[in-house]
């Protein structure tokens, strides 16, 4: 599933003693993820570690994009420089941001009445 050839990120939360339930994988490129996702999504999957024959329940895979963050850290390893160690890498806010680009968003100004946009309301949040 790697077309870079430079190999996958694997990111593991391990607590001894304890059953991993969740890792995340990085991968180099959009088309690479899209194709994980698309191959392995509910499959389970078999592998050998350490002379030890280890099988996930069915997975259940997530895409991410990369953020602004995450891309300034991999650029500085690119270049030979650490990135300071701290928060993980999370998206930008939405709420604060003037100008969201989010691929194939359109908005449709108006498209519900005031009637109908109470009603769905009513519906979203339920009786109080």
């Amino acid at each position: 599933y790697d077309s870079s050839g430079d190999g996958i990120e694997i990111f593991l939360n391990k607590k001894q003693n304890q059953l991993i339930r969740s890792l995340h994988i990085g991968m180099r490129s959009a088309s690479d993820a899209q194709k994980i996702v698309q191959a392995l999504q509910r499959q389970t999957v078999v592998w050998e570690c350490n002379g030890q024959r280890l099988q996930s329940d069915a997975l259940f895979l997530d895409y991410v994009s990369v953020t602004q963050r995450s891309m300034k850290k991999s650029k500085a390893r690119a270049m030979g420089v650490e990135p300071e160690k701290g928060e993980a890498s999370r998206p930008e806010c939405t709420s604060t941001t003037a100008s969201i680009e989010v691929p194939g968003l359109q908005v449709i100004e108006n498209y519900l009445t005031q009637a109908q946009q109470e009603v769905l309301m009513e519906i979203l949040t339920g009786p109080q």
